[in-house]
């Protein structure tokens, strides 16, 4: 490493030049956009798994970009799932195949536009021919679960990092939850993992917490197959949630204990999630999105040897302050030179 991570000056990343994206074409024709920065060899790597609806271009990612490559120069790698970002879903017909890859899987009804322009994707639409009800787009949402994006990561782990390269997992949100899965199923690959806002078993916990004590949720769940969540974050004030993502989310839970689900509930679980790699886990008091019990929770559950959890106090669901990337690096820049200590 050239230097301490506090001298890294974050103002560097404005203005940020986004490396252009990369495609690695599925088995199904969509093809996942990706970035990837090769690193020294005999260091270990960094995958960061993204947040539901979120994407690749976010502050954190290029605070954890800038770092991998000016003070660690490491192998640094993040993709955006299936109906997220940059990735290109893969209509039916031949026809329909009209999309500029600048438009990308923006077109999903259920995909934020980054911009913050909801007229953006109309525009988009009516460009390539393509109407808000096509079929194709219903039913590529509904093909977003978390299985497949599992698998997304999965494809590109196996891919395009480096196969004899140690990887130290970076989750945001629902990314820890998936960090989680596929630390179990590639232990050989996984070296550590920092979880963001964390969000185990985001799904179910939205399910039973929010639209199955909510009437009109339930309703629009039960007859029309979705339901619309509000979120600040979307330009049109909520995301829809289909039926499709809710039911195959229960099959990944990794809390499995109904009290999870209440987040008035004890910071305490009989479930117990076995690692042997080190753990740490950042929550902003202030998470209006996330409790930051459902990370508490997680780390009560964890059974590891070197497992840490920091709580900012005034810290929100995105944790994107100049203030909170710091904590985020050195949490990662910990867990770092434990592997990278273990390597040599």
């Amino acid at each position: 490493m050239k230097q301490a991570t506090t001298s890294v000056s974050l103002a560097s990343l404005c203005p940020y030049q986004h490396p252009p994206a990369l495609y690695l074409p599925q088995s199904d024709g969509s093809r996942l956009a990706y970035v990837h920065d090769k690193g020294s060899p005999d260091s270990p790597g960094v995958f960061f798994c993204c947040g539901f609806q979120s994407n690749m271009r976010g502050r954190k990612i290029e605070a954890i970009q800038h770092w991998c490559q000016t003070v660690a120069e490491c192998e640094f790698t993040t993709l955006d799932y299936f109906g997220h970002g940059e990735s290109l879903y893969a209509p039916s017909k031949p026809q329909d195949t009209v999309v500029p890859e600048a438009a990308s899987a923006e077109l999903l009804e259920s995909v934020m536009i980054e911009t913050g322009d909801p007229h953006k994707m109309d525009s988009i639409l009516n460009h390539n021919n393509i109407s808000k009800n096509n079929k194709n787009l219903h039913a590529a949402a509904k093909q977003c679960t978390v299985g497949r994006w599992l698998q997304d990561i999965l494809n590109v782990l196996d891919t395009v990092t480096s196969p004899q390269s140690k990887l130290i997992l970076v989750g945001s949100s629902m990314g820890t939850w998936l960090a989680l899965l596929v630390a179990k199923v590639r232990p050989q690959r996984i070296a550590g993992i920092v979880g963001i806002a964390s969000a185990p078993d985001a799904f179910p916990f939205l399910h039973q917490s929010i639209i199955l004590p909510s009437p009109c949720l339930s309703q629009s769940m039960n007859t029309l197959g979705y339901c619309d969540i509000p979120s600040i974050y979307s330009p049109w004030g909520y995301y829809r949630i289909h039926k499709e993502l809710i039911q195959e989310s229960y099959t990944h839970l990794i809390l499995d204990s109904t009290q999870n689900f209440d987040i008035l509930s004890s910071t305490t679980t009989t479930t117990t999630i076995h690692m042997s790699i080190p753990v740490r886990l950042i929550h902003g008091k202030l998470d209006s999105d996330v409790p930051w019990q459902r990370s508490q929770l997680l780390f009560e559950a964890l059974s590891a040897r070197d497992k840490q959890i920091v709580y900012i106090d005034d810290g929100d669901h995105r944790l994107s302050r100049d203030s909170d990337l710091m904590i985020i690096i050195q949490q990662l820049e910990q867990v770092y030179l434990h592997v990278h200590k273990q390597k040599r």
